[in-house]
């Protein structure tokens, strides 16, 4: 369980000169996160080991950990455009400059700092077509080295293949969700002497919630 304060919660009250300060205080709600197990289990047998040219067992360790780094993106994003209290309608599936604006302008209107924008390749695409984010005199980018989609109105852009198609979301990182993780993503190595062969054992517990929906802006 988790308690996260509820928004406006103290009232500011006028008072006359040498009147008694009204009391306040700051309230919170209770939410539950349940972590979820996820498990994969790769069997390695010690002839796979011995007749291949490559390190079958780190590679597959390295693809189970990346396969579990996706499963909890996605995760959160269906945590994510769940708890959105705000959308923006992007006309055709095309992110355009007045689309940005205004699901800063959500986020705004409720006390929020918009400081991240998460967004699918096919909206990056849109971005980089908006003549305004990529001529460096009017984005204000002087360092032909950085990314020119790095940052737009303040804002961190981040490109994930994980989201959905012609989908992303405008948050304040500091109130948008939370992340309970039990158990990060652990790797174990087991032996099967019986068999002859290897297990590369992937495991992790984790699960998300909204905090502040306002927080959130799903474009789609």
């Amino acid at each position: 369980s988790l308690s996260i304060e509820s928004e406006d919660a103290i009232t500011v009250h006028k008072v006359a000169e040498g009147g008694e300060a009204p009391h306040g205080a700051a309230k919170f709600t209770k939410i539950t996160i349940t972590p979820d197990k996820y498990m994969v289990n790769v069997p390695i047998t010690r002839e796979m080991i011995e007749d291949s040219q490559f390190a079958v067992i780190q590679i597959n360790a390295e693809a189970v950990g990346y396969a579990l780094a996706k499963n909890e993106d996605s995760y959160i994003e269906s945590v994510l455009s769940a708890g959105a209290g705000n959308t923006v309608s992007l006309t055709g599936g095309t992110l355009g400059y007045s689309d940005i604006t205004e699901g800063m302008r959500y986020l705004e209107a409720n006390g929020f700092t918009p400081s991240v924008m998460v967004i699918a390749p096919s909206l990056a695409e849109d971005i980089r077509n908006i003549d305004s984010f990529v001529e460096a005199d009017k984005a204000g980018v002087t360092d032909p080295s950085k990314r020119l989609i790095g940052r737009i109105f303040g804002m961190n852009v981040i490109v994930s293949d994980n989201l959905t198609a012609d989908t992303g979301y405008i948050i304040d990182p500091d109130h948008a969700f939370v992340i309970a993780e039990k158990r990060p993503i652990t790797l174990e190595k087991v032996n099967d002497f019986f068999r002859d062969m290897q297990h590369v054992v992937a495991s992790q517990r984790f699960g998300a919630a909204v905090l502040k929906a306002n927080a959130i802006c799903k474009l789609a």
